[in-house]
């Protein structure tokens, strides 16, 4: 009887400590931030910088929540499988960001500047459908000009 005690609680206990670990804030498979495997260059208009690639659901759905900064030539890519109305929320979000839309082939089809984490569950999104999302530090948008019409250029080993 003690045995099988003994087995129960460690049955129920190693889930809860797993997802635990998975959903820490402080360095947890969730939220550990930089994987170097994933890090790419691109260009936004003609300004180079370095983006992390969110294609999983879980890199997606986590994004940029619980971190408190980029950098001024970083960025969070989102590549998704197709293009749709792709919408981005501020929930769990530290900082502001600018979030940047495009199509297929890499056209910017719409823009939100500034964007803080007070507008938390306000969803943000193009009428358009588009392929790519990029989230940046704000401001980034209007310092380098970028907006509509311009192109994100991306490595060819995407």
């Amino acid at each position: 009887m003690k045995g099988k005690l003994i087995l129960l609680i460690f049955a129920l206990f190693l889930p809860l400590a797993i997802l635990s670990f998975l959903f820490s804030t402080d360095g947890g498979i969730i939220t550990s931030h930089k994987d170097v495997s994933q890090t790419k260059r691109m260009l936004v208009g003609t300004v180079p910088i370095s983006v992390e690639i969110a294609d999983s659901v879980v890199t997606q759905t986590r994004g940029l929540s619980f971190r408190d900064s980029l950098g001024d030539n970083e960025g969070l890519l989102f590549v998704f499988a197709k293009d749709d109305t792709h919408g981005i929320w501020m929930k769990d979000m530290r900082f502001p960001i600018d979030i940047v839309w495009a199509d297929a082939q890499g056209k910017i089809i719409h823009t939100e500047s500034s964007v803080h984490p007070n507008t938390y569950p306000s969803v943000f999104g193009p009428q358009e459908k588009s392929r790519y999302v990029l989230e940046l530090p704000s401001g980034f948008l209007d310092i380098h000009g970028v907006g509509a019409g311009n192109t994100l250029s991306f490595p060819l080993d995407f």
